[in-house]
């Protein structure tokens, strides 16, 4: 009996200790005051940067004035358009309200004027549906989706026999865009400027003045010191399109300018020097544009597959800045996000559902675009991806069913994903991106926070040509992590749980906050 009670006694110590264990935090040494390892700060991701909440607008007009019924099984796309068109000639921010029930739209939706929000009566059950029947392809296209398919044909892009589907990784039934432009960009050189600082030097006055968007081109093609900086310096790929045309973009706003000199809000990704082909040129954008509170859904047909897609695309954001997506459930999507030539805007809330597709999310040619409490519950190649020339952006405290932590090739750097729950984690570095594109990405992407349910294979995670690496609290549940990353990444806690800081956008977020006040 004695040895018994001590048998139970000994289980019960060994029990506490392990969730003693289990429980003991810590705090990433790349944070301490002593560190000498380069981290981003990434906190400016986001409408207003971050700075300022989401505004919660009211409603200015009835999508029922215009015609469109709920639940009535009639095509509702022509008074969508209508309103639209009519709200958008008046002065102020509009707010088209849908009350709850289904609406079926059967065409594109094109939003291209600023201070426009589409709101719906909520994403879940007894809110707003938008009921997509037909994917793009069986839709009206603008010439340039037939342009589009002539680049396919040109450079014969196929798969399985097919040419590549134009609606891989663009097109949505919703899209935002500016009106087209025959402008051409005015670019000014640079000649100095400090990565990490917010202070850019030009050969000559600008016109640029305070308030102005401005994008940064580090160009150079035959510069060694420049692509190693860019790139640092490990061994990696560099594919022919990275090596001739532009190394990296970002994204900036201009804060005070003194003759050749101006300061930025956002500090600079990258230095900049003389001898160094490095320009800037203006950037017009759409502004307080919203949609929020809908559930987009598509009726249910079988993935074609990867490059052969139909289209069944729902939302392609564009030439957005200070504006919002919110409270977004997509099912049954090809692609459910597309976002691009965006700066600081939020989407708050996303939700992907049903079969699988081609992307959950996927920003490219940005900067500065959050994602935060998302649930990409279907499953996707790409899952979620930062793309071409996305810089300084962040998906932050969400789920992924499936992760496929996406870095597609294309100079995208700069960026985090932070405070992660996957499910599942076998193929968590899985990347796309054509090797003309190569490497897998430029400097500092930092995976932040990153907890894994379960793995099946034994195999080590892989993720190649991927310089600058910053990879913080990676762990699973079930099983021991192996880790195959190159070049060599700044490594901390893997296989670790109870990170003292869960977020790093958060914590960044919060300090840069206190500075302001």
């Amino acid at each position: 009996m004695r040895t018994h009670a001590i048998f139970i006694l000994l289980i019960f110590v060994l029990i506490i200790f392990q969730t003693t264990n289990a429980q003991e935090k810590w705090t990433p040494k790349i944070l301490g005051p002593n560190n000498k390892v380069y981290l981003p700060d990434y906190s400016y991701a986001g409408y207003k940067w971050s700075e300022e909440e989401i505004p919660n607008l009211k409603s200015t007009v009835s999508i029922l004035k215009y015609g469109a019924k709920p639940n009535d099984e009639i095509d509702d796309t022509e008074a969508i358009i209508k309103a639209i068109k009519s709200e958008s000639s008046k002065k102020g921010v509009k707010v088209i309200s849908f009350p709850k029930g289904k609406f079926i739209i059967s065409e594109i939706i094109y939003i291209t004027q600023s201070n426009l929000v589409l709101q719906g009566a909520g994403n879940g059950k007894g809110g707003t549906i938008l009921y997509v029947p037909r994917p793009l392809s069986k839709m009206k296209l603008t010439e340039k989706f037939k342009a589009r398919k002539d680049y396919m044909i040109k450079n014969n892009k196929k798969v399985h026999g097919k040419y590549f589907s134009i609606f891989s990784w663009s097109g949505g039934v919703i899209t935002i865009k500016k009106p087209a432009t025959t402008m051409k960009p005015k670019f000014i050189k640079a000649i100095k400027g400090q990565r990490g600082q917010h202070s850019i030097t030009f050969t000559k006055t600008s016109d640029f003045k305070e308030g102005d968007s401005l994008l940064i081109r580090w160009v150079s093609s035959k510069n060694k010191e420049m692509i190693q900086h860019v790139f640092g310096k490990g061994k990696i790929k560099i594919g022919e399109k990275v090596i001739k045309g532009v190394k990296a973009k970002q994204m900036i706003t201009v804060t005070k300018v003194f003759k050749n000199i101006i300061e930025t809000k956002e500090p600079l990704i990258h230095d900049i020097k003389e001898d160094w082909e490095v320009t800037l040129n203006k950037k017009i954008f759409l502004e307080h544009v919203g949609i929020e509170n809908f559930h987009i859904q598509f009726k249910e047909k079988k993935y074609k597959g990867h490059h052969l897609e139909d289209g069944f695309n729902a939302i392609h954001a564009n030439d957005l800045q200070h504006s919002w997506l919110r409270n977004i459930t997509i099912s049954h999507a090809d692609s459910g996000l597309l976002v691009g030539n965006c700066k600081n805007i939020s989407i708050d809330g996303l939700i992907t559902k049903g079969r699988k597709g081609h992307y959950s999310a996927k920003i490219g040619g940005s900067s500065y675009v959050l994602v935060t409490n998302f649930s990409f519950q279907a499953y996707a190649i790409h899952n979620p991806s930062f793309n071409t020339y996305c810089t300084g952006s962040v998906y932050t405290n969400g789920k992924v069913k499936e992760g496929r932590l996406d870095q597609h090739n294309g100079c995208n750097q700069y960026n985090l994903m932070d405070n992660m729950r996957v499910d599942i984690g076998d193929y968590l570095f899985h990347h796309g991106g054509a090797n003309y594109h190569s490497p897998t990405s430029g400097l500092f992407n930092t995976f932040w926070n990153i907890q894994i349910k379960k793995m099946n294979r034994n195999a080590p995670i892989k993720c190649h040509d991927a310089p600058g690496a910053r990879l913080i609290g990676i762990y699973c549940k079930t099983k021991k992590i192996k880790l195959d990353y190159k070049p060599k990444p700044y490594l901390e806690g893997l296989n670790k749980s109870g990170i003292n800081i869960p977020s790093l956008f958060e914590y960044q977020l919060k300090r840069r906050k206190e500075k302001i006040k």
